[in-house]
């Protein structure tokens, strides 16, 4: 059986934390291991827009819905603001995860 290397895994966990947060814009988990001289704002502006961007794609993914729902707009904000987005996923994934967020919701 093959032995993970302790810092391996940290730095494994680190990233993880670094792609969910900065997928979510929630930055804290990122700013303290900013490289030295980089302010919390220089990471914010890094990641801004990412919510913006997954809404959009899924915007474009949902199109087939917007005749059976008046806020599908809002619906995908809330969906991309409050469901992370797995470390390494697709877009592909985003879209079935929306499906199954909405039918969770519309139940």
């Amino acid at each position: 059986m093959k032995r993970t290397d302790p810092a391996i895994e940290q730095y494994r966990e680190q990233l993880n934390a670094w792609v969910q947060g900065m997928a979510l814009h929630d930055n804290t988990a990122v700013y303290p291991d900013a490289a030295p001289g980089c302010t919390p704002t220089d990471v914010d502006l890094f990641t801004e827009g990412n919510l913006d961007k997954r809404a959009e794609i899924l915007d474009f993914q949902m199109g087939f819905l917007k005749p059976a729902f008046d806020d599908l707009e809002e619906l995908i904000v809330e969906f991309s603001a409050t469901e992370p987005l797995p470390a390494y996923e697709t877009g592909t994934v985003t879209g079935l995860a929306f499906l199954n967020w909405l039918d969770k919701w519309w139940n």
